[in-house]
């Protein structure tokens, strides 16, 4: 089961998705830090893998090490 910090980011991506506005790229990345700070790099990852934050907004996976 999923966090609610990661259930509320993906209600902001696929808002800011479907609107696809001029800060739509600002409000998928604030909500990825957001979950990068709760969750870590592994969640941000996988949202923006699964949403394809790299080919719509040029956001780019978070290196883990």
């Amino acid at each position: 089961m999923e966090s609610d910090k990661v259930t509320w980011a993906r209600q902001k991506i696929e808002t800011a998705i479907e609107q696809n506005g001029p800060y739509s790229h600002n409000i998928c990345s604030m909500a990825l830090m957001a979950v990068l700070e709760a969750e870590g790099k592994e969640a941000a990852n996988k949202l923006i893998e699964e949403y394809g934050l790299d080919a719509l907004y040029q956001i780019r996976k978070v290196e883990v090490r």
